[in-house]
């Protein structure tokens, strides 16, 4: 399979000239470049006086509020019977940052169950074969990445409010330009979404500098009373109860990035971090250089995602989940 399946651009102009309404759908709980690559894609179409719909199957982070085009999000929870009709008459659903239909929860039946014409754009490895046209590329750093391919193929123009989204996502994404799938090209990218009014200081700041006093103090009390290290302190967990995350009042998002820290010890390969959910165990992986977090999640925790960075999860409980990962390194 090769890592990049370039598709036929005028296919997909054909199909969009000729379609009446448009669903964007991202996978459940939504991070930046989900909601990013979705909201830039949005506003295209609306350039293109296209009826168009940005769908999450779940909420998400706070911090994503202020994105362009937000207030026009629909959310499932929220919003179902609006969610659902607009499913219903949409002639394309485009399925972003996500390429299996399960990522979409119970929005699964309705995509599935649609004859709509299904188009995916995604950079996580191997991907299902449900859309009839696809654009995945496992080396491209961000799903916002690839919609900057569709909107300038399409011959689109990129205006500041798809700027701000694309660069929220590429900046998520690659963890603000440190992860390996930052080529050139991404920087290539960004420089020309600066050329179009984004300023890197307030969207960082909106970003990752949104944090309320309680969620600090329990990033605090993560790595003070969670984190363990194993093998010669070159792997770090944390397995967080319900408890752990009920006490300090964190909402959606209040875990988000909490893997990431332990990484900043020298010795440290790989990250993971374990959180018990309403029915499962969610399981998130990071790691440095050669160490395949892919692999680990896949084999043992119904997951996968990228080479350094992917989720998992696990149908018991928490110790069960810890212990199955201890075990592999036994």
């Amino acid at each position: 399979a090769s890592l990049r399946l370039m598709p036929d651009f005028s296919l997909l102009q054909k199909q969009i000239e000729e379609s009446n309404s448009i669903s964007i759908i991202v996978h459940r709980k939504p991070d930046g470049d989900a909601m990013g690559s979705a909201l830039a894609f949005w506003k295209f179409l609306k350039d293109n006086s296209k009826k168009a719909t940005v769908i999450a199957p779940t909420d998400y982070p706070e911090n994503l509020y202020w994105l362009p085009g937000n207030d026009e999000v629909l959310e499932f929870g929220k919003q179902k019977e609006e969610v659902i009709k607009a499913l219903e008459d949409s002639d394309i659903i485009a399925c972003l940052d996500f390429n299996a239909l399960g990522r979409v929860e119970e929005l699964q039946e309705f995509v599935e169950s649609s004859n709509a014409y299904k188009i995916m754009v995604d950079h996580h490895r191997q991907p299902d074969d449900f859309a009839d046209w696809m654009y995945s590329d496992i080396e491209a750093s961000s799903t916002c990445e690839l919609i900057y391919d569709v909107i300038t193929e399409l011959g689109g123009e990129i205006d500041y409010d798809i700027a701000v989204n694309l660069y929220v996502g590429i900046l998520t994404d690659t963890g603000s330009f440190q992860y390996s799938a930052t080529r050139p090209k991404v920087h290539r990218i960004a420089a020309e979404l600066l050329e179009k009014g984004v300023r890197p200081e307030l969207t960082h700041d909106l970003i990752y500098n949104s944090f309320r006093k309680n969620e600090l103090q329990f990033i605090g009390y993560c790595l003070d009373r969670r984190m363990r290290l194993i093998e010669k302190d070159s792997i770090a967990y944390m397995a967080l109860s319900m408890d752990d995350i009920q006490r300090f009042h964190v909402g959606t998002g209040g875990t988000e990035g909490l893997v990431n820290y332990p990484m900043k010890i020298k010795t440290v390969k790989m990250s993971v971090l374990f959180k018990q959910d309403r029915d499962r165990i969610k399981i998130s992986f990071r790691s440095k250089g050669e160490v395949d977090v892919n692999k680990i999640a896949r084999e043992h925790f119904n997951g996968g995602g990228h080479f350094n960075a992917s989720g998992g999860a696990w149908f018991g409980t928490l110790e069960e989940a810890v212990e199955r990962f201890v075990n592999i390194f036994n």
